[in-house]
Order: structure tokens, then C-alpha cells, then sequence
């Protein structure tokens, strides 16, 4: 399911930076559902699990970013590009900027 206008192949630096930008977005995301559920007293646990998580997801944002510093070559995106499922997340890895900006989750 690959955008007409997505590149078959991508300079690894430029790849690498939009992994990066969507494990931070989706750390953003799981930031924001913790404080919509931080008031809830029933939750504690799981709010730590999420904490956790989006500590983990900023971490490997930072490792992809600072990578990409470094990175040299191209990679291939055709088929890695036709394996992701999540149309906004497919478009951001493509580097369509428009598509990709929305904080909402998708859902399929």
C-alpha cells in the first residue's frame, strides 16, 4: 500500500531521523493518555507500565537521532514501507510530512 509519490530507496541518515520522529510522536501520544488517566486511583500500575514504556520510546528516539548523525548509504523502503500497516505512520516513514503530523492515534 505504497504512496505513488513515496521514494524506493532513502539516504540512511534521512530514514533513521523519521524512525526517530515516530517513536517520538508515539511517546508523546502514551504522555498524553498518562495524564488524561493520572486521576484515576485504580490505575497506578498501569500508569507506571505506560511511564515505562514512553521512557523507553524517548530513549530509542534519542538512539535513532543521534545515529543518523553518522549513518551513510541508502536504504530500501518499497517493500519495508509496504509492510506497515498505519497509513499516517506509513506516510511519515515516506517523509510525507502532511500526513504524518496528526498526534491522534490511528486506528485499523
Amino acid at each position: 500500500m505504497r504512496s505513488a509519490s513515496s521514494p524506493s530507496h532513502a539516504p540512511t541518515e534521512t530514514v533513521l531521523l523519521r524512525v526517530a520522529e515516530a517513536i517520538e510522536r508515539a511517546a508523546l501520544r502514551l504522555a498524553l493518555l498518562e495524564t488524561a488517566l493520572s486521576d484515576d486511583e485504580g490505575v497506578r500500575e498501569e500508569l507506571q507500565a505506560f511511564d515505562s514504556i514512553g521512557q523507553e520510546l524517548r530513549a530509542l528516539a534519542q538512539f535513532l537521532s543521534v545515529a543518523s548523525a553518522k549513518a551513510e548509504g541508502e536504504v530500501g523502503l518499497s517493500d519495508a514501507l509496504g509492510s506497515v500497516w498505519l497509513e499516517q505512520l506509513r506516510a511519515q516513514l515516506a517523509g510525507e510530512t502532511a500526513k504524518a503530523a496528526a498526534l491522534e492515534p490511528e486506528f485499523w
